[in-house]
Protein backbone atom coordinates (compact mmCIF):
# COMPACT_ATOMS: atom_id res chain seq x y z
CA UNK A 1 0.00 0.00 0.00
CA UNK A 2 1.17 3.39 -0.84
CA UNK A 3 2.60 5.29 1.85
CA UNK A 4 0.34 8.11 3.43
CA UNK A 5 2.20 11.15 4.16
CA UNK A 6 1.03 14.40 5.35
CA UNK A 7 2.82 15.81 2.40
CA UNK A 8 1.08 13.70 -0.19
CA UNK A 9 -2.58 14.65 1.16
CA UNK A 10 -1.72 18.33 0.93
CA UNK A 11 -1.14 17.50 -2.81
CA UNK A 12 -4.00 15.88 -2.97
CA UNK A 13 -6.70 17.86 -0.94
CA UNK A 14 -4.88 21.12 -0.64
CA UNK A 15 -4.07 23.02 2.23
CA UNK A 16 -7.49 24.11 3.56
CA UNK A 17 -9.26 20.69 3.03
CA UNK A 18 -6.46 19.35 4.85
CA UNK A 19 -6.54 21.19 7.93
CA UNK A 20 -10.35 20.47 8.41
CA UNK A 21 -9.76 17.05 7.23
CA UNK A 22 -7.17 16.46 10.20
CA UNK A 23 -9.51 18.71 12.77
CA UNK A 24 -12.31 16.09 11.73
CA UNK A 25 -9.96 12.88 12.23
CA UNK A 26 -9.20 14.57 15.70
CA UNK A 27 -12.22 14.85 16.87
CA UNK A 28 -13.07 11.43 16.11
CA UNK A 29 -15.23 12.11 13.13
CA UNK A 30 -14.02 9.09 11.30
CA UNK A 31 -16.47 6.22 12.16
CA UNK A 32 -17.19 2.32 10.56
CA UNK A 33 -14.13 2.33 8.89
CA UNK A 34 -14.20 -0.59 6.71
CA UNK A 35 -11.12 -2.23 4.58
CA UNK A 36 -11.80 -4.86 1.59
CA UNK A 37 -8.55 -5.48 -0.71
CA UNK A 38 -7.78 -1.89 -2.17
CA UNK A 39 -11.00 -0.42 -0.76
CA UNK A 40 -11.57 1.43 2.15
CA UNK A 41 -15.09 2.61 3.16
CA UNK A 42 -16.35 5.19 6.50
CA UNK A 43 -18.61 7.41 7.59
CA UNK A 44 -17.56 10.97 8.45
CA UNK A 45 -19.51 12.89 11.01
CA UNK A 46 -19.03 16.58 11.29
CA UNK A 47 -22.11 19.31 9.91
CA UNK A 48 -23.20 16.43 8.46
CA UNK A 49 -23.11 13.20 7.67
CA UNK A 50 -20.78 11.69 4.86
CA UNK A 51 -19.83 8.49 2.88
CA UNK A 52 -16.62 8.06 1.58
CA UNK A 53 -14.39 5.60 -0.81
CA UNK A 54 -11.17 5.13 -0.73
CA UNK A 55 -9.05 3.86 -3.59
CA UNK A 56 -5.82 2.81 -2.58
CA UNK A 57 -3.04 0.47 -4.34
CA UNK A 58 1.01 0.39 -3.93
CA UNK A 59 1.58 3.93 -6.10
CA UNK A 60 -1.84 6.05 -5.88
CA UNK A 61 -4.48 6.33 -3.36
CA UNK A 62 -7.57 8.16 -4.59
CA UNK A 63 -11.05 9.28 -2.83
CA UNK A 64 -14.77 10.08 -3.68
CA UNK A 65 -17.12 11.57 -0.96
CA UNK A 66 -20.92 12.53 -1.36
CA UNK A 67 -20.02 15.98 -0.02
CA UNK A 68 -20.49 19.10 -2.40
CA UNK A 69 -16.87 19.59 -2.35
CA UNK A 70 -15.94 16.44 -3.79
CA UNK A 71 -19.09 15.86 -5.82
CA UNK A 72 -18.10 12.14 -5.94
CA UNK A 73 -14.34 12.85 -7.89
CA UNK A 74 -12.25 15.30 -6.04
CA UNK A 75 -10.66 14.32 -2.90
CA UNK A 76 -11.63 16.59 0.20
CA UNK A 77 -11.39 16.89 3.92
CA UNK A 78 -13.72 14.16 4.58
CA UNK A 79 -10.98 11.77 2.30
CA UNK A 80 -8.21 13.58 4.16
CA UNK A 81 -10.17 12.32 7.31
CA UNK A 82 -10.77 9.20 6.49
CA UNK A 83 -6.76 8.67 5.24
CA UNK A 84 -5.40 9.37 8.30
CA UNK A 85 -7.62 6.82 9.82
CA UNK A 86 -5.95 4.72 7.58
CA UNK A 87 -2.54 5.37 7.75
CA UNK A 88 -3.39 4.93 11.43
CA UNK A 89 -5.08 1.35 10.57
CA UNK A 90 -1.55 0.61 8.64
CA UNK A 91 1.00 1.05 11.52
CA UNK A 92 -0.42 -0.51 13.70
CA UNK A 93 -0.98 -3.52 11.66
CA UNK A 94 2.43 -4.12 9.58
CA UNK A 95 5.20 -3.78 12.38
CA UNK A 96 8.74 -2.30 11.69
CA UNK A 97 11.04 -5.42 10.19
CA UNK A 98 14.59 -5.90 11.51
CA UNK A 99 15.40 -5.09 8.02
CA UNK A 100 13.77 -1.68 8.18
CA UNK A 101 14.94 -0.99 11.39
CA UNK A 102 18.57 -1.53 10.52
CA UNK A 103 18.36 0.46 7.80
CA UNK A 104 16.58 3.80 9.02
CA UNK A 105 19.50 3.43 12.06
CA UNK A 106 22.25 2.91 9.85
CA UNK A 107 21.17 5.96 7.33
CA UNK A 108 20.40 7.74 10.75
CA UNK A 109 24.23 6.95 12.15
CA UNK A 110 25.86 7.85 8.55
CA UNK A 111 24.59 11.50 9.09
CA UNK A 112 26.51 11.87 12.19
CA UNK A 113 29.94 13.32 12.90
CA UNK A 114 32.47 11.42 14.65
CA UNK A 115 32.13 13.37 17.95
CA UNK A 116 28.37 12.77 17.72
CA UNK A 117 28.30 9.22 16.91
CA UNK A 118 30.71 8.08 19.45
CA UNK A 119 28.69 10.16 22.00
CA UNK A 120 25.25 8.50 21.36
CA UNK A 121 27.36 4.98 21.76
CA UNK A 122 28.72 5.99 25.06
CA UNK A 123 25.16 7.34 25.95
CA UNK A 124 23.79 3.71 24.86
CA UNK A 125 26.39 1.50 26.34
CA UNK A 126 26.15 3.63 29.74
CA UNK A 127 22.54 2.55 29.63
CA UNK A 128 22.91 -1.36 28.43
CA UNK A 129 25.03 -3.41 30.82
CA UNK A 130 24.59 -6.46 29.13
CA UNK A 131 25.98 -4.21 25.62
CA UNK A 132 28.56 -2.72 28.08
CA UNK A 133 29.78 -6.17 29.58
CA UNK A 134 29.66 -7.66 25.78
CA UNK A 135 31.51 -5.15 24.30
CA UNK A 136 34.31 -4.54 26.95
CA UNK A 137 34.97 -8.27 26.64
CA UNK A 138 35.38 -7.78 23.08
CA UNK A 139 38.17 -4.68 23.71
CA UNK A 140 40.31 -7.16 25.92
CA UNK A 141 40.37 -9.86 22.87
CA UNK A 142 41.35 -7.03 20.60
CA UNK A 143 44.40 -6.04 22.67
CA UNK A 144 45.36 -9.16 22.36
CA UNK A 145 48.02 -10.69 25.06
CA UNK A 146 44.70 -12.21 27.53
CA UNK A 147 46.11 -14.43 30.42
CA UNK A 148 44.58 -18.05 31.00
CA UNK A 149 43.45 -16.77 34.05
CA UNK A 150 41.13 -14.28 32.38
CA UNK A 151 39.99 -16.50 29.66
CA UNK A 152 39.23 -19.19 32.26
CA UNK A 153 36.84 -16.40 34.10
CA UNK A 154 35.41 -15.36 30.78
CA UNK A 155 34.17 -19.12 30.54
CA UNK A 156 33.57 -20.20 33.96
CA UNK A 157 30.75 -16.91 34.56
CA UNK A 158 28.70 -19.05 31.68
CA UNK A 159 26.65 -21.15 33.62
CA UNK A 160 23.35 -22.47 34.19
CA UNK A 161 21.75 -19.74 36.36
CA UNK A 162 18.40 -21.71 37.67
CA UNK A 163 17.39 -24.54 38.26
CA UNK A 164 19.04 -27.64 35.96
CA UNK A 165 15.52 -28.71 33.80
CA UNK A 166 14.66 -25.08 33.57
CA UNK A 167 14.41 -23.98 29.82
CA UNK A 168 14.95 -20.54 29.69
CA UNK A 169 18.13 -21.15 31.95
CA UNK A 170 19.56 -23.93 29.70
CA UNK A 171 19.04 -22.30 26.24
CA UNK A 172 20.70 -18.86 27.86
CA UNK A 173 23.70 -20.96 29.10
CA UNK A 174 24.15 -22.70 25.46
CA UNK A 175 23.67 -19.16 23.79
CA UNK A 176 26.42 -17.58 26.14
CA UNK A 177 28.79 -20.54 25.82
CA UNK A 178 28.99 -20.66 22.10
CA UNK A 179 28.95 -16.90 22.06
CA UNK A 180 32.18 -16.65 23.92
CA UNK A 181 33.80 -19.28 21.12
CA UNK A 182 32.59 -17.55 18.39
CA UNK A 183 34.69 -13.92 19.94
CA UNK A 184 37.57 -17.05 21.03
CA UNK A 185 37.60 -17.72 17.40
CA UNK A 186 37.40 -14.55 15.82
CA UNK A 187 40.74 -13.02 17.74
CA UNK A 188 42.51 -16.75 18.05
CA UNK A 189 45.36 -15.53 16.33
CA UNK A 190 46.00 -12.82 18.73
CA UNK A 191 46.38 -15.19 21.37
CA UNK A 192 49.18 -17.31 22.41
CA UNK A 193 48.72 -20.67 21.31
CA UNK A 194 49.86 -22.96 24.74
CA UNK A 195 47.24 -20.00 26.71
CA UNK A 196 44.67 -20.65 24.52
CA UNK A 197 44.91 -24.57 24.43
CA UNK A 198 44.48 -24.04 28.16
CA UNK A 199 41.50 -22.48 28.08
CA UNK A 200 40.02 -24.56 25.82
CA UNK A 201 40.87 -27.88 27.74
CA UNK A 202 39.27 -25.70 30.53
CA UNK A 203 36.08 -25.48 28.07
CA UNK A 204 35.44 -28.33 27.49
CA UNK A 205 36.01 -29.52 30.98
CA UNK A 206 32.79 -26.46 31.75
CA UNK A 207 30.81 -27.67 29.11
CA UNK A 208 30.58 -31.45 30.38
CA UNK A 209 30.36 -29.97 33.61
CA UNK A 210 27.09 -27.72 32.75
CA UNK A 211 25.50 -30.15 30.63
CA UNK A 212 25.67 -32.93 32.84
CA UNK A 213 23.90 -30.97 35.53
CA UNK A 214 21.11 -30.41 32.76
CA UNK A 215 20.05 -34.01 32.29
CA UNK A 216 17.97 -34.53 29.29
CA UNK A 217 18.99 -31.81 27.04
CA UNK A 218 17.37 -33.31 24.03
CA UNK A 219 15.03 -29.97 23.53
CA UNK A 220 18.71 -28.32 23.23
CA UNK A 221 20.50 -30.74 21.33
CA UNK A 222 20.47 -28.14 17.93
CA UNK A 223 22.68 -25.77 20.48
CA UNK A 224 24.44 -28.98 22.36
CA UNK A 225 25.75 -29.93 19.01
CA UNK A 226 26.71 -26.34 17.53
CA UNK A 227 28.58 -25.57 20.54
CA UNK A 228 30.42 -28.71 21.23
CA UNK A 229 31.66 -28.60 17.00
CA UNK A 230 32.66 -25.46 17.32
CA UNK A 231 34.38 -25.71 20.91
CA UNK A 232 36.61 -28.89 19.10
CA UNK A 233 37.05 -27.13 16.23
CA UNK A 234 38.98 -24.69 18.05
CA UNK A 235 40.30 -27.16 20.20
CA UNK A 236 41.71 -29.01 16.18
CA UNK A 237 42.73 -25.66 14.93
CA UNK A 238 44.58 -24.39 18.27
CA UNK A 239 46.69 -27.81 18.40
CA UNK A 240 47.48 -27.56 14.60
CA UNK A 241 49.29 -24.20 15.48
CA UNK A 242 51.48 -26.01 18.35
CA UNK A 243 54.98 -25.81 17.25
CA UNK A 244 55.77 -29.69 19.31
CA UNK A 245 57.25 -32.61 17.41
CA UNK A 246 55.28 -35.54 16.02
CA UNK A 247 56.20 -37.27 19.30
CA UNK A 248 55.00 -35.09 21.88
CA UNK A 249 51.87 -34.41 19.95
CA UNK A 250 50.71 -38.06 19.62
CA UNK A 251 51.33 -38.04 23.62
CA UNK A 252 49.19 -34.92 24.23
CA UNK A 253 46.17 -36.43 21.62
CA UNK A 254 46.87 -39.59 23.45
CA UNK A 255 46.24 -38.50 27.11
CA UNK A 256 43.07 -36.34 25.51
CA UNK A 257 41.49 -39.34 24.31
CA UNK A 258 42.16 -41.30 27.68
CA UNK A 259 41.23 -38.19 30.35
CA UNK A 260 37.72 -38.74 31.73
CA UNK A 261 37.09 -34.63 31.39
CA UNK A 262 37.45 -35.48 27.69
CA UNK A 263 33.73 -35.90 26.20
CA UNK A 264 33.19 -39.32 25.04
CA UNK A 265 31.67 -38.52 21.82
CA UNK A 266 35.07 -37.11 20.28
CA UNK A 267 37.32 -39.86 21.26
CA UNK A 268 37.07 -41.57 18.21
CA UNK A 269 37.71 -37.98 16.07
CA UNK A 270 40.97 -37.63 18.12
CA UNK A 271 42.32 -41.04 17.79
CA UNK A 272 42.06 -40.69 14.34
CA UNK A 273 44.05 -37.73 14.70
CA UNK A 274 46.64 -39.51 16.13
CA UNK A 275 46.57 -42.63 13.67
CA UNK A 276 47.23 -40.02 11.21
CA UNK A 277 50.79 -38.95 12.69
Amino acid sequence: MIDITESLLIRLAGVRAFGQGLSRYDKGGVQNVVTAGKLTRAIVQGHGTHKVVLRHSHSIIEGECDCEASGGIDFCQHCVAVAFSLQDEISTNKPVTKRQAMTAIRRHMAALSHEELLEQFMDLIGEDRLLRDALFQRVQFASGGLSFAVLKKMIADIEVNGEPWEDTAVRTFFEDFEKILLCIREFADRLDSLVLLRALEFAVQHFNVETQHTGDYAEHSDSWDASAELLFELHRDTVSRLDWAPVELESYLKDRCLSEDWHPAQWREDMQEVEEL
